[in-house]
């Protein structure tokens, strides 16, 4: 089968690394990918080929970029189709399907569309403007209208697509990410860890992961960590910003100093995989406090690492932890802050929440490329 995809550019972040593992399935499993991006991306794969689409904009984040790829990019898949035979157009997002549709009209071709999380959550959490928002929803709806099959990672998600598309909520199913298998931890890891983190051994270390950005919500986190005023009590946070001028990291950064609590917390900015899960090994508490999260992985990567983890009361965040001894509010750090406190002195407690984290653990160990790939052959 050979299929087209489209996602203007690889970045970090859970979301980038699905689309990757989607690519890795349909490599090993033979079929011929091509990709349309305004750049290649920083790793090569078996029969996935690049299909460089021309900018003369440097800056790939800028309004005048997004038009010109919104209206160029649709033009350049009719082209790559005229020139390769293609059997499936596959989007990584609403966004991706509706570039993809003009191609999917006029070969006749299926299209299926993988929903990754909610974008407009995202742009209002950013302060986009009314106008902004409202065209994300109509490119978005061409995209969902013009699909054949939607795939979302949330129950959440579902109803929103399901009830924006109410005519064809047939063609809507569910796959949540896995749990990615990896070597287990040894105790001279985690030892070695929190060493180069400067976390003693009496200290207590709570770990976050992801990119940085309002909408995971690590200010709750910080304030915890003031009010809470343990002194062997130490957060480090794991990732960055997307891009050089968006300023979360920073203002971040500056809350730590204000609160006083900068010898509390670390940013270690980007790591690979390995280097996240030695993070995560050395941590004795993974929190995400997110706003909203479609199916997160790094949650999913900290219940593989069999370490206990509480989450924000969230869609996304409760289809993976389900129990509410493992919930709090996104919005009132004081929820957090008692079970912070239970965790680090309450022993049955804390027995209770890896135990249910070890539950949730069993119910996410399937293998996502397998699905995917079932999931996608219409």
């Amino acid at each position: 089968m050979t299929i087209l995809t489209v996602y203007h550019k690889y970045k970090q972040g859970g979301s980038y690394r699905r689309f990757r593992m989607m690519l890795e399935a349909y490599s090993e499993a033979g079929d011929e990918v091509y990709y349309i991006a305004v750049e290649k991306y920083p790793f090569d794969l078996d029969r996935v080929n690049p299909q460089i689409l021309y900018s003369p904009f440097r800056d790939h984040g800028t309004p005048v970029f997004k038009i010109y790829f919104l209206l160029m990019a649709p033009l350049y898949a009719v082209y790559v189709c005229c020139k390769t035979r293609i059997d499936l157009f596959v989007a990584f997002g609403a966004i991706s399907g509706f570039v993809q549709s003009l191609a999917r009209l006029l070969f006749r071709k299926k299209m299926v569309v993988l929903i990754r999380g909610d974008s407009e959550h995202g742009l209002r959490v950013s302060n986009a403007g009314g106008g902004v928002v409202l065209m994300n929803r109509i490119l978005e709806w061409a995209g969902l209208f013009f699909s054949d099959k939607i795939i979302v990672n949330n129950r959440d998600q579902k109803e929103k697509v399901e009830a924006r598309i109410s005519r064809h909520r047939d063609r809507v199913q569910i796959l949540y990410n896995d749990i990615i298998p990896a070597p287990g931890q040894t105790p001279q890891k985690r030892k070695t860890v929190r060493s180069e983190l400067g976390v003693k051994d009496d200290e207590f270390l709570m770990a976050s992961v992801g990119v940085i950005n309002r909408g995971k919500n690590i200010e709750l986190l910080l304030r915890a960590v003031r009010d809470l005023g343990i002194k062997t009590l130490k957060l480090v946070v794991v990732g960055d910003v997307l891009t050089p001028e968006d300023d979360a990291k920073r203002r971040l950064v500056d809350m730590t100093k204000t609160m006083n609590i900068d010898d509390h917390v670390v940013f270690t900015g980007w790591r690979n995989p390995a280097g996240v899960h030695a993070i995560l090994d050395g941590a004795d508490l993974f929190v995400i406090p997110s706003l909203y999260e479609g199916s997160p992985n790094a949650l999913l990567e900290a219940l593989g690492r069999d370490k206990p983890c509480l989450g924000s009361r969230v869609p996304g965040v409760v289809d993976v932890l389900c129990f509410d001894d493992l919930l709090f509010s996104p919005n009132h750090e004081e929820e957090l802050e008692e079970k912070l406190r239970k965790v680090m002195s309450d022993s049955p407690f804390l027995k209770r929440v890896t135990d249910l984290c070890r539950q949730r653990k069993e119910v996410f160990g399937f293998d996502w490329k397998k699905m995917i790939l079932t999931a996608t052959r219409i």
